[in-house]
């Protein structure tokens, strides 16, 4: 009795979360042409040749990197660096902004 009420709970969680996900997906390699800084967050323009918009946000050609914790300092670190040194770049895309551009949830530097 017991083990089938643990069951159910875990399927009735699986499941609801299930409805909770984003559908990720990467921009293709590109190059950072432009990065806007303002008070609520970075936003990153690139130039790619595969443009993303896995979660139907209104915009695929501007994306987000939220101030959400530590490692958004590093993000931003990182992607200013690719800026300078003109290399590729691409984004792992999840989720839209309040404003509707894609968050950037994972980058990766390739050099050519």
């Amino acid at each position: 009795m017991k083990k089938t009420k643990v069951a159910f709970i875990c399927c009735i969680a699986l499941l609801s979360l299930g409805s909770n996900t984003y559908a990720a997906g990467w921009t293709g390699l590109g190059y950072i042409i432009k990065i806007d800084l303002n008070p609520h967050w970075p936003i990153v323009r690139i130039q790619h040749e595969n443009p993303v918009n896995p979660d139907g946000c209104t915009s695929s050609a501007v994306y987000v990197l939220e101030y959400t914790n530590d490692y958004t300092s590093q993000s931003l670190s990182l992607i200013l660096a690719a800026y300078i040194a003109q290399e590729t770049i691409r984004f792992n895309l999840s989720g839209c902004s309040g404003e509707g551009f894609p968050k950037i949830n994972w980058i990766e530097l390739e050099r050519e």
